[in-house]
């Protein structure tokens, strides 16, 4: 119930004008441009009712401000895993910095967590951000 910074520590690929701090969990943006975003979480809930929200804060130098209008909340179905997803488009100015906070209505029903596919080797993360521009 209380927001915790979104930090996934594995770095699949990068973009030549983002970095990443996987310890901080903070994107700066070395180039203005418009981006595209896409926010997987892999969840699971225990009991009836629970939900997952997330949101972002923005840095542009003065400190990190919520981004109002970044906030998403999604309904989680009793005892189904699922990849709840948010795609959206934004504006970056450079030297920006991003982050992104995530909380469920519940501390101990709610978990995320990766889920290996069967036999294959393929894994769904527990989490997932992917910025393209």
């Amino acid at each position: 119930t209380t927001p915790q910074l979104l930090k996934p520590t594995t770095i699949v690929g990068t973009h030549p004008g983002i970095d990443y701090d996987p310890t901080t969990g903070e994107f700066t943006f070395n180039e203005a441009g418009n981006y595209g975003l896409s926010v997987a979480v892999n969840a699971l809930a225990t009991t009836a009712g629970e939900s997952i929200y997330w949101y972002a804060e923005n840095n542009t130098g003065s400190g990190w401000v919520v981004n109002t209008n970044a906030g998403k909340a999604f309904g989680l179905v009793n005892n189904v895993r699922a990849q709840v997803f948010a795609a959206n488009f934004a504006r970056r100015t450079a030297g920006q910095k991003v982050r992104y906070w995530i909380y469920s209505s519940s501390d101990t029903r709610v978990t995320i967590a990766p889920t290996t596919l069967g036999t294959t080797g393929a894994i769904v993360p527990a989490i997932r951000i992917q910025y393209s521009g």
